[in-house]
């Protein structure tokens, strides 16, 4: 190879290189002016910012730390709405069906922009009657076809309740509040409301006329609000205060005590031991108005708040014990010994009867029962049953549930007496009644007449004072004392009484409830009570009932006897 004819080409090669690199030194300087050009449009920019920033805020002394990178903000997901729930062709739940769809295609719009893509929706929620409704109606065309305002016609002809607005007004007309709060019934009413369209008047007068009438007697005290929502809020806050105060009214008070299982009534005399041995003392006894019927040890003391006298006779025997008003009690008792001096025959139980405490524990075994005895109460109450033998110290007679049952007397429970008897006693064991039966087997004494007229000597038995200390026989018939109305009721002044008085009062008194004359009595209401002197110097009791008397209906019919 020449090396001279070489030289001019590498002198051109140089030649073009040194061209380009000129070329690129000619970029590189034009890029670094338009960076300076940058750095300074920066430099002003962050000028203009700092300026800004000081007009803003007030200077400080210390430099402000530079904000942390702002992340950028995530996207935010809308609530999606649930699908509805299947419809099977229930018109009342059609239209909660139609609303819970469009929800979807609003919120849904994207996926659901076309009518055949609405229709498919509805469709795939379908069941039962509705879903062969759609069968038959896209039998012979396709979704596609038709628009879905077309299908929702079809579809809300079929289904939809074509008389919804008098249903409506008549579910309103009948809605009450019953026995729920305030608050429930003012949803209700809400909702038929809204669909009913009345105006606020009506509205008015129908939510309060169905109110409770707890509610409307407080409600009269202010006035009727004038909207519908004051008057639901005002309803809600009464309703709230009576109930707030009726659970502490019946937290504060004591329990009361559960109502007994109805039984019938079963006199003494039928029952046999084998009912007596069913429902003997057991402890689903709801409560006992005396004492419970224990073991001979276990028999608390005889406390008289709960004792009743009354006369026992057996033949030629006969005597006043206390007896014993238990209801906790399933059957009659009599102590052991008090039975054998009775005098009554005994007779054997088979089988015995177990008898056992409210709380299962067993108390004792009951072998016998007395024959039929006679028993009175106040003189006048006469009755013939048996009594189940037991082994007591503290208590003679004990009477139970069959008893109270049978008689259903009225017991003033304060005074410890009894106010009043059942019909049933009315009609059967009410009749004359008797004195004191220790003296009843002593004939009576003949009356003192020297002071008697002789024409009126064929008439002594009417001077016989034990005769006259008892009531007739009482009658079926019960003579009502009618009063006048409005009168005033008559009352009466206390007035001192001397010793003998005094004493007379306290023995007649005490005479007249043993005979059964008189009973205790609370009544506001009273006549005078006084004292005559009589020939023999004794007092004789008077009772000035004139002024009841004079408020008194007089009757001209002649009265049963």
């Amino acid at each position: 190879m020449d090396p001279a004819g070489s030289e001019p080409m590498i002198n051109q090669t140089l030649s073009t290189h040194a061209n380009t690199l000129d070329q690129q030194g000619q970029m590189i300087n034009t890029l670094s002016n338009n960076q300076q050009a940058i750095t300074q449009q920066k430099a002003q920019l962050q000028a203009l910012l700092q300026t800004i920033a000081d007009s803003s805020h007030p200077p400080s002394s210390s430099v402000a730390p530079e904000p942390p990178p702002v992340s950028s903000p995530s996207p935010v997901r809308e609530a999606r709405i649930p699908n509805p729930d299947p419809f099977s062709g229930t018109s009342d739940n059609f239209r909660g069906f139609l609303l819970q769809c469009t929800l979807v295609f609003s919120q849904q719009s994207a996926m659901y922009s076309s009518d055949e893509a609405k229709i498919a929706f509805v469709l795939g929620f379908l069941r039962g009657r509705a879903l062969e409704w759609a069968e038959a109606f896209l039998a012979n065309q396709s979704p596609a076809s038709m628009s879905f305002q077309n299908f929702l016609g079809h579809f809300k002809q079929v289904f939809e309740t074509p008389e919804r607005y008098h249903d409506t007004s008549c579910k309103l007309l009948g809605l009450r509040q019953d026995r729920r709060s305030v608050a429930d019934y003012s949803v209700d009413f809400r909702i038929l409301a809204m669909e009913a369209g009345w105006d606020t008047r009506a509205l008015l007068e129908v939510f309060y006329n169905r109110l409770n009438d707890s509610i409307k007697d407080e409600l009269l005290h202010y006035e009727k609000p004038a909207s519908l929502d004051c008057l639901i809020t005002f309803s809600i806050r009464i309703d709230n205060c009576l109930r707030e105060r009726r659970s502490t009214r019946n937290y504060k008070s004591l329990p009361a005590c559960p109502r007994p299982t109805p039984r019938p009534a079963t006199p003494p005399s039928s029952l046999s031991p084998a009912d007596f041995a069913a429902h003997a003392l057991t402890p689903e006894e709801p409560m006992q108005l005396g004492r419970t019927l224990k073991g001979t040890d276990a028999v608390p003391p005889s406390l008289s708040s709960t004792d009743f006298f009354v006369s026992l006779s057996s033949g030629s025997w006969s005597r006043s014990v206390a007896a014993l008003i238990d209801s906790g009690a399933e059957g009659n008792f009599i102590n052991k010994e008090l039975a054998i001096e009775a005098g009554p025959a005994l007779i054997p139980l088979d089988p015995c009867l177990k008898v056992s405490a409210a709380n299962g524990q067993p108390l004792t075994v009951i072998q016998h029962q007395t024959a039929p005895v006679n028993l009175s109460f106040s003189g006048n109450h006469h009755e013939t049953l048996q009594f189940y033998v037991f082994q007591a110290t503290s208590c003679q007679i004990i009477l139970g549930r069959p008893w109270l049952c049978l008689h259903n007397p009225h017991i003033d429970w304060q005074s410890n007496c009894i106010l009043s008897w059942s019909p049933y006693c009315h009609s059967t064991c009410l009749r004359s009644a008797l004195p004191d039966l220790q003296t009843t087997s002593l004939p009576p004494n003949p009356p003192d007449i020297s002071g008697v007229p002789p024409m009126y000597h064929d008439l002594a038995a009417v001077f016989i004072k034990q005769k006259a200390s008892v009531l007739p026989s009482h009658r079926p018939y019960d003579i009502a004392i009618d009063l006048l109305p409005g009168a005033n009721l008559p009352s009466s002044r206390l007035f001192s009484l001397s010793k003998p008085e005094l004493r007379a009062m306290e023995q007649y008194i005490k005479e007249s409830l043993a005979a059964g004359i008189i009973r205790p009595s609370s009544s506001p209401l009273a006549a005078g009570f006084f004292f005559v002197e009589k020939k023999d110097k004794t007092l004789h009791p008077c009772i000035d009932y004139r002024h009841l008397n004079n408020i008194t209906i007089k009757t001209n019919t002649p009265c049963r006897c």
